[in-house]
């Protein structure tokens, strides 16, 4: 389970920071399950819940899940912060997982900033 948001938090902490903009339009904020569109110069992301897990597309196109088939989204909640000087999201993941013996699900929450939205 740790290991399934880390991987999707990696990767969504990644496109964040290295894009120039958040789409805010093309993005859901503040419910589950959010959707967030970022883009650079060359590439726009979306981060989105289908089925069950993390999907990204890029240009519009599937580019396949974050999160393994075995570990389920509960709920992907994003969060646009902005003020003069920063544009920042927080990402809120909720992952289940049914192992042999027990289910577990864990809350796992980070921000990401804009590298090129601060001075």
């Amino acid at each position: 389970l740790a290991q399934a948001a880390e991987n999707s938090l990696e990767r969504m902490t990644f496109e964040i920071q290295n894009a120039k903009e958040v789409e805010t339009a093309q993005s859901t904020f503040g419910t589950s399950p959010g959707t967030l569109t970022v883009s650079n110069d060359a590439v726009t992301r979306t981060f989105s819940v289908s089925g069950g897990q993390i999907r990204v597309s890029e240009n519009g196109t599937d580019a396949g899940p974050l999160s393994p088939t075995d570990v389920s989204v509960e709920s992907l909640t994003f969060t646009h912060y902005t003020n003069v000087h920063t544009e920042a999201v927080r990402i809120s993941l909720s992952l289940h997982i049914d192992g042999r013996y027990a289910s577990t699900t864990k809350t796992f929450t980070t921000l990401a900033v804009l590298r090129n939205a601060y001075e």
